[in-house]
């Protein structure tokens, strides 16, 4: 379904969207798509759930991240990306974002993805 300009202008981050579906897994994990701020707020601080109690974790900056997923940034007009959280029992166990660069693709002549932001509690 293809979004009107109105639709597209009035969101701030890349990730914002209507999709809302969440996919439950026989081990009680769910994987919910990433589609409202807070949500990014959540997939944000997945890792001091996993790292907190590590002396020497040094935890990412808010600013970095937060500025890196706005719409204004110039690496979102060749790339495409869907942010994910795994819950496990209603709580938050890890975050995966998935990349598509066009421009790559593209040089390659093959449509492929990667993947980051792996830190999950097991």
């Amino acid at each position: 379904m293809k979004k009107s300009k109105k639709e597209i202008n009035n969101k701030k981050f890349v990730f914002e969207s209507n999709e809302n579906k969440i996919k439950n897994f026989k081990n009680k994990v769910s994987i919910k798509i990433v589609n409202k701020p807070k949500d990014f707020q959540d997939f944000y601080k997945v890792p001091w759930l996993i790292y907190n109690d590590d002396q020497n974790w040094v935890p990412p900056l808010w600013n970095e991240i937060n500025n890196f997923f706005q719409k204004n940034n110039p690496f979102w007009n060749h790339t495409d990306t869907r942010l994910f959280l795994a819950k496990k029992n209603g709580k938050n166990v890890g975050r995966i974002a998935g990349f598509i660069e066009k421009n790559y693709c593209e040089s390659i002549s093959e449509r492929i993805s990667s993947l980051i932001y792996p830190p999950v509690i097991y």
